[in-house]
């Protein structure tokens, strides 16, 4: 589990190329680190970010998604939000993150989604 004042981040796998990155609390300029550290050991091709524990998101924090999102692209994979809810989930869809990639209600409808890939 990696933590910062603000935000936690721990992963769990759910197979060998589908992970979930759980998130809790703000994530801004000062605590994407902890979302990048968390993911560092990750070679699978997916990652599920559940942002239902998220209660802010910046755009440092708009950023790190897309690079993350960019750099599973470069192993034939992508990135999914799941539970994102209220300013969070307005936030993604302003910025129409949701064009880059899937914004899911849940962390099981996002897995199912991507192990349908």
């Amino acid at each position: 589990m990696m933590t910062d004042h603000f935000l936690t981040a721990t992963t769990e796998a759910v197979t060998d190329e589908v992970t979930v990155l759980i998130a809790v609390g703000e994530i801004d300029r000062d605590s994407t680190r902890v979302l990048a550290e968390s993911v560092r050991e990750h070679t699978g091709r997916w990652i599920v970010a559940d942002l239902t524990g998220v209660t802010f998101c910046d755009s440092s924090g708009l950023n790190y998604l897309v690079q993350l999102h960019h750099q599973l692209a470069g192993r034939g994979g992508s990135l999914a939000v799941a539970g994102a809810r209220d300013f969070v989930l307005r936030t993604l869809r302003v910025a129409s993150l949701d064009r880059l990639f899937p914004l899911h209600t849940t962390v099981d409808e996002a897995v199912t989604a991507l192990s349908a890939c």
